[in-house]
């Protein structure tokens, strides 16, 4: 998954310190929080992807107590590598 860094990341009145991922096997969740990222950071691997399954992404920055709402919602269906 990659993202666009907020225009807080580095700067502004609520400086964003990082990124939050959430991943659902349904369309529009819920989602469940599957790792993050410090500021500065533009994508995120999916290591606990299981092979033939389709997952759904959403990011959020956090200035570490608040969370932004979900990014666009992004699917990709995992597969195994030959």
């Amino acid at each position: 998954m990659t993202w666009s860094k907020s225009v807080d990341d580095g700067a502004g009145l609520n400086n964003v310190i990082g990124y939050n991922v959430y991943r659902s096997i349904a369309f529009a969740g819920p989602f469940g929080k599957i790792g993050n990222g410090v500021a500065g950071t533009i994508s995120f691997v999916d290591g606990s992807a299981v092979s033939g399954s389709t997952y759904y992404y959403v990011g959020r920055a956090t200035d570490g107590t608040n969370e932004s709402t979900n990014s666009n919602e992004a699917s990709a269906a995992s597969v195994r590598n030959l």
